[in-house]
């Protein structure tokens, strides 16, 4: 699994931070969460911050570099 978070760019803030199979799992939760509220998705970005490595009752968490995904709002 991997880890995201969605940044506000006018409040400036990094959350919420939420759990993902992939980039398109990914896309598709922020379109689904941003779209139940009333602000402009455009202002927001998802970011890949890392990955869980779980293993019977023990997990670790694996940082990346964030790396910024692309989301096309207008197709959702």
């Amino acid at each position: 699994m991997q880890i995201y978070a969605i940044y506000d760019t006018i409040a400036q803030e990094l959350g919420p931070i939420f759990e993902a199979k992939n980039d398109e799992v990914a896309r598709r939760q922020a379109i689904y969460s941003l779209g139940k509220q009333n602000v402009n998705p455009k202002e927001f970005w998802v970011y890949r911050l890392g990955e869980i490595i779980r293993n019977d009752d023990k997990f670790e968490i694996r940082g990346l570099s964030p790396e910024k995904l692309e989301v096309n709002y207008e197709t959702a």
